[in-house]
């Protein structure tokens, strides 16, 4: 079987879809990890769910992500524009820390979640398939 590895921007909206792409691929008997970054009740989740998790420990993280702290205040348009530019600021840094995940686990295939493009990037430097997965817009 597979060594499949998942990854998501650390907020249950994005994990959630991930946890239930990752069951199913384990109970067709595949090997499948969280891969990134995330705050301890995210990695908690994760690990409740049964997944392995390799976690990011040495990403800067960027000040601009504080901004996100402002999303609920906004609406429509509006809205997605500013998660655009928040979520997709800073993916080359991203995609450099995420090369130590993929070092370590050492996977197939790579899943990632529409807003983690850092993922895309250190799998398609390292010649591995990978897919990306839109499960919401804003």
């Amino acid at each position: 079987m597979s060594t499949v590895l998942l990854a998501a921007q650390p907020a249950l909206g994005h994990i959630n879809p991930l946890l239930a792409i990752g069951r199913t691929l384990q109970a067709r008997g595949h090997r499948v990890a969280f891969g990134g970054f995330g705050t301890r009740p995210i990695e908690a989740t994760i690990r409740e769910a049964g997944f392995e998790l390799y976690p990011i420990r040495s990403l800067p993280v960027a000040l601009g992500s504080m901004r996100l702290l402002l999303l609920p205040l906004l609406s429509g348009f509006r809205e997605t524009a500013f998660a655009a530019r928040v979520f997709y600021s800073g993916q080359d840094s991203l995609a450099r820390a995420f090369e130590g995940v993929l070092e370590r686990f050492r996977p197939e295939v790579v899943v990632f979640d529409f807003a983690y493009l850092g993922a895309a990037f250190a799998a398609e430097n390292r010649g591995l398939p990978y897919a990306l997965v839109y499960h919401a817009g804003l």
